[in-house]
């Protein structure tokens, strides 16, 4: 995997985040918040993303790819539009990870 640095002060992403639909009723003050506590993931294909069990409070948003859910080893869902979400009820429930994830093409998620 590869990690961007935090994004505060990119502005230049406010846009594309506009596009993500939970996202679009947000102003840019609070989107500019958003950006101050994420960071940009790739992933190779087959690269985990997340794991099953795992503690973990990240939301991730697809930029681009396709991801994997996996859990007890059976795939039960393919995500590939960009802004796509997985991983919130980790962040709702603050318990360990439902699914695990992997990256099923190269993929770069919002974390």
């Amino acid at each position: 995997m590869l990690e961007s640095q935090y994004l505060a002060g990119r502005d230049d992403l406010l846009e594309s985040m506009k596009k993500v639909p939970f996202l679009r009723s947000y102003s840019d003050k609070f989107l500019r918040k958003i950006l101050e506590l994420s960071k940009i993931r790739r992933y190779q294909a087959g690269e985990v993303i997340t794991r099953e069990g795992e503690d973990d409070c990240l939301l991730y948003v697809i930029q681009a790819g396709e991801v994997k859910v996996f859990k007890s080893d059976e795939e039960i869902a393919r995500l590939d539009a960009a802004g796509g979400t997985f991983g919130a009820l980790a962040v709702i429930d603050g318990g360990p990870r439902s699914a695990g994830t992997f990256a099923a093409s190269e993929a770069t998620c919002l974390a």
